[in-house]
């Protein structure tokens, strides 16, 4: 639908300058509903109820081993020079997100008690008419991080009456088809421990959580890698 200039209502035309874009966007809002909702009717027929439930990426690197029931502790704009100890989120309570990618949030995956990630996953649609009459929404309402930021967490909030925290050690690189591995997708200007980090580290973390040897030329931030038994580059160009 348009508005009555003739803009998009929904797409965030002020940001975005890829209009398909967001088919992409809806479909990857429908997965994850589905996915969510699969695992409830999953739960339902084995009897099962589930506490604390993560959302996360498959088609992603996790670099640094991953507790669920680590919170992190950290709220907006804390900086990180070394990672912290894990905070365990022994009763359950809080919402986590990775502490990178805010742009102003990340919606790349989240950890938590059951009703916080059952609005995460479920309620975009929904939650989505009411962010669209919010002030200053016009030409950005679809943004998917702004979105997060603004409406879905506030609403957790709400709810549960628990703010999100971030967590700094929640670290994965985005892995592409062509066998490339974003490996500056941690970096993020409060947290300086992935920040500093050169690119021979951060390969090195990539091998050693995957198995896989990579070369040592980086393009865009990425590098290819490849199953141990494949020859690559180990030249540092």
């Amino acid at each position: 639908t348009k508005d009555q200039d003739g803009n998009y209502t929904y797409y965030p035309w002020k940001i975005w300058n890829w209009p398909e874009s967001i088919e992409n966007l809806v479909k990857q809002w429908y997965s994850i509903q589905a996915v969510f909702n699969h695992m409830d009717q999953s739960a339902k027929l084995l009897g099962k109820k589930y506490s604390r439930v993560a959302a996360l990426r498959s088609d992603v690197v996790y670099v640094l081993p991953l507790d669920i029931y680590d919170m992190g502790g950290l709220d907006r704009g804390s900086m990180v020079s070394e990672l912290p100890d894990p905070i365990i989120d022994e009763k359950n309570q809080f919402p986590v997100v990775p502490y990178f990618a805010l742009n102003p949030m990340n919606d790349r995956a989240i950890c938590g008690p059951y009703e916080a990630v059952k609005v995460w996953a479920t309620k975009r649609f929904q939650l989505l008419e009411e962010h669209k009459k919010l002030p200053k929404q016009r030409g950005q309402v679809m943004h998917p991080e702004r979105f997060l930021d603004i409406t879905v967490l506030p609403t957790i909030a709400y709810q549960t009456s628990v703010t999100h925290k971030f967590n700094p050690r929640f670290c994965f690189f985005r892995a592409r088809a062509d066998a490339t591995i974003r490996i500056t997708d941690c970096n993020y200007d409060k947290n300086k421990y992935f920040g500093s980090m050169d690119s021979t580290k951060l390969i090195e973390l990539v091998e050693q959580a995957s198995g896989v040897s990579c070369e040592r030329r980086i393009t865009s931030g990425s590098v290819r890698c490849f199953p141990q038994s494949q020859n690559v580059t180990a030249s540092i160009h």
